[in-house]
């Protein structure tokens, strides 16, 4: 019997776990903020007035990411939809702040697919 119960348990806390970290990526929205600038400013040689900008873009896309991620689940072609609109209108804002070999270099950091270990696929992805 015990032996069942623990067995219950484990499978319980690993689902838990794998729920969670499929959901994680975003909660941190500082970090991955972060993670995103710190790898853009060193592939694309961002200025002093480009980092600030771009910081509060990534920020609020990520948000608004965030924000229609329950859409996933229940409407995927609503998630779909939206979030094609909001990368059409990040990646329009980005063209007009950056210029035009840095945003040529940024399409060329597009992951080939949604890489987990990539923390620029959020942007793509």
């Amino acid at each position: 019997m015990k032996k069942i119960l623990f067995f219950f348990a484990f499978f319980l806390g690993v689902h838990a776990v794998q729920a969670q970290a499929s959901k994680a990526p975003l909660q941190d929205l500082s970090g991955v903020t972060t993670s995103i600038m710190s790898k853009l400013s060193a592939k694309l040689g961002l200025t002093e007035v480009q980092q600030p900008k771009l910081t509060t873009l990534v920020t609020n896309f990520l948000t608004q990411k965030e924000q229609i991620l329950p859409l996933q689940d229940t409407n995927p072609t609503a998630y779909t939809k939206k979030l094609a609109s909001m990368q059409h209108g990040l990646f329009g804002a980005f063209k007009r702040i950056l210029q035009a070999d840095q945003y040529t270099a940024l399409e060329a950091l597009k992951p080939p697919a949604n890489d987990v270990t990539n923390v620029l696929s959020k942007l793509f992805y």
